[in-house]
């Protein structure tokens, strides 16, 4: 009977060193510094727009918005006064706002559908970011992983995509309709508008457990956001227009095209032509309120990520409580390596 026994633990410890060399994690390492996880998150992230070629379904994506985008607004001069700037203080007195009223003003419909066009386009990326993998990182913060590292590690590795995809989106949409924007000032608006629906998807993919919900969800926010834009009257005005961003985005749209792209520089002109909430142009300020917004839903998100990830350490704790009255370790997360140290100081 001892023979059989000691055969036993015999083959039991064989077992224990044989799984031992296939670990990669030991419990006795030292963790990362955030630097290191940072990078290694930024890394990871980047790979996964590779995965199963989700960077290339994301580029046609976008490329074939710009495309419509372009088809739709190609039907003519975005703006037609009722004459040449050139020509407006030389209208006879109590003509001035008979010769100020526009023609055509297309610009309006425009800026409603650009915004909605790119939003509806960068809801599932930033969704794929966080909300495909949370149970993944839960684990990973179970066991120490730094969670600042991860989510800015996470974001970071985003950005070169949407530096891509906003000009993706601008290219065929300049080309095809007349637009005459500074295209470094179109493309910055993009870039900005692509950072804070980034975001927004980012916190709904931590407000919906179920990822496809998340990006139903931002999608029809990202249609409806646009109402409150200004441009549907009476919707935009008061408090409610000033903290969405459909507000802002709509405001820089109109600025780079009526101020920069055609010329309507007098502030008087200009605020008779376009709607209230629109007046007083100021494209730097519209631009950094809609970073001021993603850098808020940024942060929710985190707060999210952090609340939703409560158990950093945990482990450790209830392992090395344990260790002390029996050898008895929780086996997730334990490598056969520190299971093989601690039976052979017990023998």
């Amino acid at each position: 009977m001892e023979d059989q026994a000691l055969q036993r633990e015999a083959e039991e410890a064989a077992a224990l060193a044989i799984a031992s060399t296939k670990t990669v994690l030991h419990i006795d390492e030292p963790r990362k510094g955030f630097f290191t996880q940072f990078l290694l998150n930024c890394y990871r992230g980047f790979l996964q727009h590779f995965k199963h070629n989700a960077f290339v379904t994301d580029a046609w994506m976008y490329l074939l918005a710009g495309t419509i985008m372009g088809i739709v607004t190609c039907g003519g001069p975005l703006l037609i006064n009722g004459i040449p700037p050139t020509y407006i203080g030389s209208c006879p007195p109590g003509a001035e706002l008979r010769c100020r009223a526009w023609i055509r003003f297309e610009i309006g419909p425009s800026t409603f559908l650009t915004t909605m066009m790119i939003g509806a386009m960068t809801i599932p990326c930033a969704v794929r970011t966080f909300g495909r993998e949370k149970e993944v990182f839960a684990r990973e913060a179970a066991v120490g992983a730094n969670k600042f590292a991860y989510f800015l590690g996470k974001i970071c590795s985003d950005f070169p995509f949407m530096v891509f995809n906003s000009f993706l989106f601008m290219a065929p949409m300049v080309a095809i309709a007349p637009w005459q924007s500074p295209l470094e000032k179109m493309y910055s608006l993009l870039l900005c508008i692509t950072v804070v629906v980034s975001s927004m998807g980012y916190l709904l993919s931590f407000t919906f457990s179920d990822a496809d919900a998340a990006v139903l969800t931002g999608v029809i926010m990202a249609i409806l956001l646009n109402l409150f834009s200004g441009f549907v009257p009476m919707l935009g005005d008061g408090f409610i227009g000033l903290v969405m961003y459909t507000h802002w985005s709509a405001r820089a749209i109109v600025s780079a095209e009526l101020k920069d792209g055609q010329g309507i520089t007098d502030i008087d002109d200009f605020n008779t032509i376009v709607p209230v909430p629109w007046q007083d142009p100021d494209f730097g300020y519209d631009c950094g309120i809609m970073i001021l917004i993603a850098v808020i839903l940024s942060s929710l998100t985190f707060l999210m990520l952090w609340i939703n990830n409560q158990r950093d350490g945990s482990f450790d704790r209830l392992y090395f409580w344990r260790s002390k009255k029996s050898f008895t370790p929780p086996l997730s997360g334990i490598t056969a390596k520190a299971i093989n140290t601690e039976e052979s100081s017990r023998m």
